[in-house]
């Protein structure tokens, strides 16, 4: 096969990345991809690591490029591997990798080291730490808020699950594993807290229990019939707060029935508050504030 050809087929599997030892085998000589390099047919992204096609710059073709590059030794991990995993932290140009031994890195990296074993997967073409260790590690970096934002999306969009967060920490716990602290704490609050409808409702439910606020969760409302069942509910001021999720209440018939909805539980007495996801995570203070607002202001009522 010709070398080009070759190259391009080992490329097209790697989101437009290869390595000059790759290329090499493929038949390419040094100087040959010197030339394709200064001919602007391949671009140099770190040392041994090219990208050809049209993937070269997208953030996969980067992150294949520095798994290469510490490929055996090392893996691509922390912020970078959970943007992989769609955990919601955003992407950042420097590329975040772990490895087993002190080696220079190129611009464009944080280096970690780790010299204990580490449960690997491959994602997207790309090797990772397993979900459940990357959470690990993002507890090492972000603030308590954020790492436990980023967990709770993950168990509910299935990236983990709650036994492999178990399993990780009965097989760390004493491996002095930085992050292990709040990782401990936020596992086994979740764990503790049990599933609910929405990962915004988890972080809701987690924010009330934190300012202790006491609400049921998912309560009925029957008045011969039913009317509704409530997100959180304050049953003794009949006060109902609704998390509402950014795909099913963007739904202009979803809109309205909600509103049909406020308007038979505002004939019962109820007040309802509706937060959205945004408003947990821009403005949690407000949110709180409100709750007990509403409850405060609606106590009195209780003496009449």
């Amino acid at each position: 096969m010709d070398a080009d050809l070759a190259c391009q087929k080992i490329a097209s599997r790697q989101h437009g990345a290869i390595h000059k030892d790759q290329a090499h085998q493929s038949g390419l000589s040094q100087s040959g991809i010197g030339r394709r390099v200064r001919a602007g047919r391949w671009t140099r992204i770190f040392p041994g690591v090219f990208v050809i096609g049209p993937e070269r710059m997208s953030p996969k073709a980067r992150l294949m490029g520095a798994s290469l590059w510490a490929s055996p030794h090392g893996l691509v991990s922390h912020r970078s591997a959970a943007w992989l995993y769609g955990m919601n932290v955003g992407w950042d140009d420097c590329i975040d990798l772990t490895l087993w031994s002190r080696r220079r890195p190129p611009d464009g990296m944080n280096i970690f080291i780790d010299h204990l074993p580490l449960p690997t997967a491959t994602f997207d073409q790309i090797r990772v730490p397993r979900p459940e260790i990357v959470l690990l590690q993002l507890c090492g970096l972000l603030d308590a808020e954020r790492a436990e934002m980023v967990m709770d999306k993950a168990i509910h969009d299935g990236v983990v699950r709650l036994g492999a967060l178990v399993r990780t920490l009965n097989r760390n716990a004493s491996t002095g594993r930085r992050g292990m602290k709040l990782f401990r704490k936020l596992a086994k609050e979740r764990c503790a807290l049990g599933a609910t409808d929405s990962w915004a409702e988890d972080y809701f439910a987690r924010l009330a229990r934190k300012h202790k606020i006491d609400l049921l969760h998912h309560h009925a409302v029957r008045d011969g019939r039913f009317i509704a069942e409530l997100d959180f509910a304050h049953l003794l001021t009949k006060v109902n707060i609704e998390i509402d999720g950014s795909l099913v209440h963007n739904n202009p018939i979803q809109n309205e029935r909600d509103k049909r909805r406020d308007v038979e539980l505002g004939l019962r007495g109820w007040i309802v508050l509706r937060f959205t996801y945004r408003d947990l995570v821009e403005r949690p203070e407000w949110v709180i504030a409100s709750t007990r607002r509403a409850i405060e202001a609606r106590t009195p009522l209780l003496f009449h």
